[in-house]
């Protein structure tokens, strides 16, 4: 038996959690695991296997392979990754499901349709290269994800969006209704893991961290650099994040075109960017990818750096100008290297940034607050006493 009050479900005993990797499942939803946990729930993370995977044992959730080709476009291959949802969620019976990212917010939808899961909300963390403009192929098949998106989404109790650019999408494509979307500010940052330490700061070091694709803007990140260290050559710019495979990937040759010409210091990917973003004194994010809110200046916030990045969707959410840094149009190298160096004209400009930053993490971004809303959206009560927890329990094994 399952207890629901005024039509909101009061508790429910299993949450399920779909995800397109167990990696970002580890690294955006660490925090979100443990507070259902402390509501009393069991979770359980339903992703692919990953080099991550044995991490998920650490934080006591259980995990459940699903098979799944996150890029294919393979009509089959993406009918059989159904299916075998399908075989996890009538084993596992969930009282409620939480999906994240495109393929699983739209297949996780549908299959908890079918089987009846009580509760269902998803995340939308941006629209990724479907909706990019130059990739034609993709865009060609807009009309049909619009008529899935239509089917999977209607049963959610609630969608929550990053962006007003993207929740006002939807609501225009008439993707789903009003009264289900929610709101939040990103995906959150862990205050108290991303900390901010002023002693480490390298001065005249930009810091950019993403996937090695054009759309992040590391080309006009290269441009800038370039422009800068003609006027000031001690300034120093890092370029840190894994290489891509997909369309519009930054080749390692290209990068080390960069290196050689000395204006990139390319890291890699790095398992922790706390170090990086430690000694950076500006972090920049040139990207004019269809973005949530970037995870990356969310970090960078809370660790007290000021932020350039571009006045477009979820990236203009995380600057005030000249309060916490600047914005500049995308695609635009010689304005980004302008409001570089302007922190190189000024020394003192960063620390000052840099504090507002913090307390824009603190007061719009803290990742308690996010988790509250997406557990709102499972109808999860704000408050529940052990005593009332058991009790509710004991019903529900009846």
């Amino acid at each position: 038996m399952r207890v629901y009050a005024e039509g909101l479900l009061f508790l429910s005993l299993k949450v399920a959690i779909l995800y397109n990797t167990s990696d970002y499942l580890l690294r955006f939803r660490t925090e979100l695991i443990r507070s259902l946990q402390e509501a009393g729930l069991e979770v359980v993370a339903i992703t692919p296997r990953d080099r991550s995977t044995p991490r998920l044992a650490a934080l006591d959730v259980r995990w459940r392979e699903w098979q799944l080709a996150a890029k294919s476009l393979n009509p089959f291959r993406d009918f059989a990754a159904l299916l075998r949802l399908q075989r996890i969620l009538v084993d596992e019976r969930p009282d409620a499901m939480l999906n994240f990212t495109i393929k699983p917010v739209l297949y996780g939808s549908i299959v908890a349709r079918w089987v009846g899961v009580p509760t269902v909300a998803s995340m939308i963390t941006g629209m990724g290269s479907m909706f990019l403009a130059n990739d034609l192929r993709k865009r060609a098949l807009l009309p049909l994800i619009h008529s899935v998106y239509r089917v999977a989404l209607r049963s959610n109790r609630g969608v929550l969006f990053q962006n007003d650019e993207d929740l006002n999408y939807f609501l225009e494509k008439r993707l789903l209704r009003r009264e289900q979307t929610l709101r939040t500010n990103g995906s959150g940052v862990n205050l108290s893991h991303f900390v901010w330490d002023k002693g480490k700061i390298v001065k005249g070091s930009f810091l950019l961290i993403a996937r090695m694709i054009e759309a992040k803007g590391v080309r006009e990140f290269a441009r800038a650099a370039r422009l800068v260290k003609g006027r000031f050559p001690d300034a120093k710019f890092i370029l840190a994040g894994p290489l891509d495979i997909n369309s519009g990937a930054i080749t390692r040759a290209e990068i080390a075109g960069w290196e050689r010409e000395g204006i990139i210091e390319y890291a890699g990917e790095q398992p922790d960017v706390r170090p990086f973003l430690a000694r950076a004194e500006v972090y920049v994010l040139p990207s004019y990818y269809f973005e949530g809110v970037p995870r990356s200046i969310l970090e960078a916030l809370a660790m007290g750096k000021p932020v350039i990045t571009t006045d477009w969707r979820g990236c203009r959410d995380t600057v005030e100008p000249g309060v916490n840094g600047f914005l500049v149009p995308p695609r635009d190298a010689e304005a980004l290297a302008l409001a570089m160096e302007c922190f190189l004209q000024d020394p003192a400009l960063s620390a000052l940034l840099g504090s507002a930053s913090r307390q824009m993490a603190e007061e719009k971004f803290d990742v308690s607050i996010v988790n509250r809303t997406m557990m709102d959206a499972l109808g999860i009560p704000r408050v529940a006493a052990p005593a009332e927890a058991c009790a509710i329990r004991d019903i529900a094994a009846r």
